[in-house]
């Protein structure tokens, strides 16, 4: 199944925006929605989430973004074992795992039972065919978040916009 990529996945920790922002030397915190599961859900939403791996020093949970009204986050604590989350808001989901010990905090394992499946693209692991595919059945009225990522850029956008202006190439687009 194409899809079992974003329902199954391994997640790996992310340097906390506090310190990131001091070493780049920034006044802004930088992105915290840097683990993308290509899981989207509506408000009110259920679905159940198995999680292995979790280590107790190093909390990790989901936030739930809605990029088209850019209304707050929302934000759940995850265990090992199962969880049943219940949307907030509306939104992308992403994991939230952040920690000075990235380097050597463990991947957790997530898998999203029933959520459905939005999916996201990531220039590291994919092509331009994918994207195709991603896109493919979509409708032109759709507004939900899409998301892509590349090295050096993240990019949220409705499905109606990538099908309108990037179609087919979103490697280009995502390269500096």
């Amino acid at each position: 199944n194409a899809y079992r990529k974003f329902r199954v996945g391994e997640y790996e920790p992310y340097m906390t925006l506090g310190t990131l922002q001091k070493r780049l030397g920034t006044k802004n915190q930088y992105n915290r929605y840097e683990n993308p599961t290509g899981i989207y859900l509506k408000a009110g939403e259920s679905c159940v989430v198995a999680v292995n791996g979790i280590n107790s020093q190093y909390p990790v949970g989901l936030i739930i973004k809605n990029w088209l009204t850019n209304e707050s986050s929302s934000s759940y604590s995850l265990r090992n074992g199962l969880n049943t989350i219940t949307a907030k808001t509306e939104g992308n989901v992403f994991v939230n795992y952040f920690t000075d010990d990235f380097e050597t905090a463990p991947n957790v394992q997530i898998h999203f039972i029933n959520a459905p499946v939005q999916g996201y693209w990531d220039q590291e692991t994919m092509t331009n065919e994918d994207w195709v595919e991603l896109l493919k059945g979509r409708s032109k009225e759709d507004n939900t978040i899409l998301i892509t990522r590349s090295e050096h850029a993240q990019l949220a956008y409705p499905v109606s916009a990538w099908l309108q202006h990037c179609p087919t190439n979103v490697d280009s687009t995502m390269t500096l």
